[in-house]
């Protein structure tokens, strides 16, 4: 995301093939627009020059947005530094909804730290499953 247009690597997201999805064609990339067609409530944009300022900033913009009556936001995110800024910035919201990247900023919030045992999983008791995928 920059400047609250989405990309598939360096290609703006309707001209990556999304264009022509079957089932939910993208032929704006420009997820603002995209979301604000979608519902009533005025969306707005925290933008990378903010992102880049970290989480005071972010959390002074979301204010600034909320103060306008703007009740959503696109963010913009092009590294994983980004997006370990926005997540302390996030903390205490109600509702967070992104793509995965956004969850490496995240733990901290709950007083999770990385660490090795993340990567195991308990052993198997009987039947298990594990689901794992896009909803998409």
């Amino acid at each position: 995301m920059f400047k609250g247009y989405l990309f598939v690597g360096d290609v703006l997201l309707n001209e990556s093939g999304m264009q022509n999805h079957p089932l939910t064609p993208m032929t704006d990339p420009n997820l603002v627009r995209v979301l604000q067609a979608q519902t009533p409530s005025r969306v707005g944009l925290i933008d990378h020059s903010v992102v880049a300022q970290g989480e005071a900033a972010i959390r002074a913009r979301i204010d600034q947005l909320k103060a306008e009556g703007v009740r959503m936001a696109v963010v913009d995110a092009v590294s994983n530094a980004d997006l370990l800024r926005l997540g302390p910035a996030l903390k205490g919201m109600p509702l967070v909804t992104a793509g995965s990247g956004v969850a490496i900023g995240l733990p901290g919030n709950f007083g999770v730290a990385p660490s090795n045992e993340a990567a195991r999983l308990p052993a198997a008791q009987g039947l298990q499953a594990i689901v794992s995928g896009s909803c998409s």
